[in-house]
């Protein structure tokens, strides 16, 4: 950075204002009054009312003139241009505490408006609020087309209890307020605004095209940021269940339809039929499979008119006995109104785990209705066209992939561990699976207690090394737990030989999502081994213990330089281009406080929990004649009002203490560096370079880059 004042003037763009009446010749235009708007908006001013009485006290007369360029200049996060700077101060910001007069974060369900009903989930940070809404039924107007897009919404407090939204990507076509009804409800009024006496002002909404939300959860909502990883059939999960979550009466018929009854009962029909072999034995066999298949079908449904399934029909034997639980199943799977249609993967993911759950014992075989499912497809596969028809249905509602064996998805595991004074237990975890899909090696922290006599492992001791196949797929999550490790053994001795008549030795993994893994299933392993020579004192020999130990996904401790994640841009658009800092000046501008507000809103989520890592880094350029000093205060004290900026807006919402949230200032080691690598062959450094790219603070969420404040346009 250099030691002297950098003034760059205010560039204001032409205002998006829909054309003026024409005006006599020769009289000039006078745009004052949008001057007026546009500067009060570069200096951080986002309330509707205030904005026009601004743009009127200016010279602003054509009222709807100034209207629309006010709502055009709000449709985009902050207006282009310079920043007017002319000071330099080198200190710690004052807290400024954003106060918003209400909190809109949760997820809501809607009701009304003309299109049918919609899920809202909203993000506050400070006086910024961002919104996800999605459809929960197909639009008639968009016949069905419309169900699984979502509109991304950003938009400011207004300072009377109410939040102006626009459309990100597109703001002219949805834009509305929220305003509170009571703590739990709020409702959404469509193309309008609150004047400054509480009146509505219709601009191109009407009533009947309104909202009314109730809250549902008052949690913030994972946005994209947040999830988005290598596996996709992960983020569609994840996207599901954050925007297209499944509505109370999806979840309990889902629930009740994977653990009903009826379900168990077309499950033992099914292996108690023979396959026989007749032509009438087959038919039979076949009945008992279509069953199951419809049944499936109706609970999965995925809303296609050409995937709707049959009416379930049962044999005599049965239809006595299920006659009212089925009318009442089929009855709930009809008042899913277009089955599953935008949330498909969820609600079998939902499915699935509760099949998991329940268990059918048939002859010398136990397995839970999953197991019992996947195997009656696998089964169905080698029986003919009907038989195939029959698999392929099951394994598309399943999501399982056919083959002849009953493990479909293989794993393998590794753990090690080691010792603290013979009781205490740490170690890594390594899971990677071998089958699609494929989410690369993970490594789990795996801490808990040895109960039994002292024993000592090695540094990095192999406890085992194995590869599982199961019939159901486990996501990285699933995998976190509780860790079971027993060994046991019982043995006689004699002068001669020590005999280990029983050697018992097994490995069980209890995932935190209920699913139950054997790494290494109890196993007897008897051995013979020399004796002493001596007569024993005791003839007889226990001895074994066992290990009860937490698994978690391993915390990363090291501070990830690469690309940011992906903040939408269609929230942030240009802000993240903005300029943040005044050249030599510590305090953040208005265009950096936005910017901050929706990195907050977007990041909600992580900022909300209890073990949220955050780290703040202020870097800056060489050349300064104060010497390196002023630069490492500099980059400090920006990093350092960040904090306090942060705290501003986020307030309660910010659930870590303030003194672990990490402040450094590096001045211009980054620059000095590379300068000397540049100059690296002859050993020399290289004359300081000024570089914009190295005055800059960089926030870090969990050791992920997620936002870079700077002090150039």
């Amino acid at each position: 950075m250099a030691d002297t004042p950098s003034i760059i003037p205010i560039k204001k763009p032409t205002p998006p204002a829909p054309p003026a009446p024409p005006r006599p010749p020769g009289l000039a235009k006078d745009v004052k009054w949008e001057d007026a708007i546009f500067n009060a908006i570069f200096n951080g001013e986002r309330r509707i009312n205030t904005l026009l009485k601004i743009g009127r006290d200016a010279g602003g007369t054509d009222k709807k003139n100034v209207r629309a360029t006010v709502l055009k200049y709000l449709e985009i996060p902050f207006p282009a241009g310079g920043v007017e700077c002319e000071r330099q101060r080198n200190r710690n910001a004052d807290a400024k505490p954003d106060k918003p007069d209400e909190s809109f974060t949760g997820r809501y369900e809607s009701t009304g408006g003309s299109h049918g009903r919609y899920f809202w989930a909203i993000n506050q940070a400070g006086n910024v609020v961002i919104a996800i809404r999605t459809m929960r039924d197909y639009s008639t107007s968009d016949k069905g087309d419309a169900s699984q897009k979502y509109l991304e919404l950003r938009g400011d407090l207004q300072g009377n209890r109410t939040a102006a939204m626009f459309v990100a990507n597109d703001p002219g076509k949805f834009w509305g307020y929220l305003q509170p009804i009571s703590r739990t409800e709020l409702r959404w009024h469509y193309g309008s605004y609150l004047d400054v006496d509480g009146k509505r002002v219709d601009v191109e909404g009407h009533s009947y095209d309104d909202e009314h939300l109730r809250l549902v959860s008052g949690r913030p909502t994972l946005m994209k940021s947040l999830y988005l990883s290598g596996d996709h059939s992960l983020n569609v999960l994840m996207q599901e269940a954050e925007w297209f979550p499944l509505t109370a009466e999806r979840y309990q018929f889902l629930e009740e339809g994977a653990r009903s009854s009826l379900l168990r009962t077309l499950l033992e029909d099914y292996v108690k039929t023979p396959d026989g072999f007749t032509a009438e034995e087959k038919r039979t066999k076949d009945s008992a499979a279509a069953r199951l298949v419809v049944y499936m079908a109706n609970l999965l449904w995925d809303g296609q008119p050409s995937t709707k399934a049959d009416a379930l029909t049962l044999p005599p034997a049965l239809e006595e006995a299920y006659r009212k639980e089925l009318a009442a199943y089929l009855k709930r799977a009809r008042g899913i109104a277009f089955g599953h249609h935008n949330n498909l993967s969820l609600a079998t993911h939902v499915a699935k785990i509760w099949l998991a759950h329940e268990k059918l014992n048939y002859g010398q075989v136990k397995r839970s209705f999953l197991d019992w499912l996947i195997h009656i497809a696998q089964d169905r596969n080698t029986k003919g066209w009907l038989g195939e028809r029959h698999a392929k249905t099951l394994s598309r509602l399943l999501e399982i992939p056919l083959n002849r064996s009953s493990g479909t998805y293989r794993y393998r595991m590794k753990l090690d561990l080691y010792s603290f004074l013979g009781f205490r237990v740490e170690g890594k975890l390594l899971v990677e699976p071998l089958t699609d899909p494929k989410w690369g090696a993970t490594s789990y922290d795996v801490s808990g207690w040895w109960i039994g006599p002292p024993v000592i492992f090695a540094e990095h001791d192999e406890v085992f090394d194995v590869e599982k196949e199961m019939p159901q797929q486990w996501l990285k999550e699933d995998f976190e737990g509780t860790l079971y490790i027993g060994e046991l053994t019982f043995g006689v001795k004699t002068p001669w030989f020590d005999f280990d008549l029983v050697d018992l030795h097994g490995v069980y993994l209890r995932s935190k999502n209920g699913l139950l893994l054997d790494i290494e299933e109890w196993d007897i392993d008897p051995s013979v081994g020399p004796g002493s020579g001596k007569t024993p004192k005791k003839p007889w020999k226990v001895s074994g213990g066992f290990i009860r130990a937490s698994v978690s996904l391993a915390k990363s401790k090291l501070i990830d330089l690469s690309k940011p994640y992906p903040e939408s841009k269609e929230l942030t658009r240009n802000l993240d281009s903005a300029q943040h800092f005044c050249f030599g000046d510590a305090f953040l501008t208005a265009a950096g406080r936005q910017y901050l507000r929706l990195v907050c809103a977007d990041q909600l989520a992580a900022f909300s929990s209890t073990t949220v890592d955050i780290a703040i880094m202020g870097h800056a350029d060489r050349p300064s004649r104060a010497g390196p000093k002023l630069n490492e205060e500099l980059s400090l004290r920006r990093a350092e009002n960040v904090k306090t900026a942060l705290q501003d807006i986020l307030g309660e919402q910010l659930k870590i203490p303030p003194n672990d949230i990490r402040t450094l200032g590096f001045g211009d080691l980054e620059q000095w560096f590379a300068d000397w690598l540049k100059s690296f062959p002859d050993k020399t450094i290289a004359k300081p370079t000024r570089d914009p790219y190295r005055r800059r603070v960089d926030l870090f969420i969990n050791a992920k880059l997620v936002a870079t404040f700077r002090d150039h346009v």
